[in-house]
């Protein structure tokens, strides 16, 4: 939802969820005994690059975070300053609506599907 930040829209945090939900999935199905190499290959390179996009989203929120609120001496002396809090989710804020917005999406679809009572395609 935020231009110019990749992997903090909807699109690119489905993929991040899903690729962690899959690493879930396929432990159930090894200990299971229905897996195999060549899945927890796929598994582990989209493991990489989901964990990948968690790293520099968090480089550049931190980044934007140090140039928007530098250190100053005053905060935490007591001062007139506020605790800090606004300026600490302030950054983070895209990727919170965009979560936000995914889970209502989500959410609607299945409970659609609670409604209607279908399980998918035949």
């Amino acid at each position: 939802m935020t231009a110019g930040l990749p992997g903090a829209g909807i699109g690119g945090l489905f993929f991040i969820l899903s690729a962690y939900f899959m690493l879930f999935v396929e432990l159930e199905r090894t200990v299971r005994g229905r897996s195999n190499l060549a899945r927890w290959r796929v598994v582990l390179r989209n493991v990489a690059i989901a964990s990948a996009m968690v790293a520099a989203v968090t480089v550049v929120v931190w980044i934007v975070h140090r140039l928007a609120y530098p250190p100053s001496p005053q905060r935490g002396a007591g001062g007139n300053d506020s605790d800090g809090t606004v300026e600490t989710l302030l950054p983070f804020s895209p990727v919170l609506f965009a979560l936000g917005v995914l889970a209502a999406v989500l959410g609607g679809a299945y409970l659609l599907r609670f409604v209607t009572g279908r399980r998918g395609l035949p």
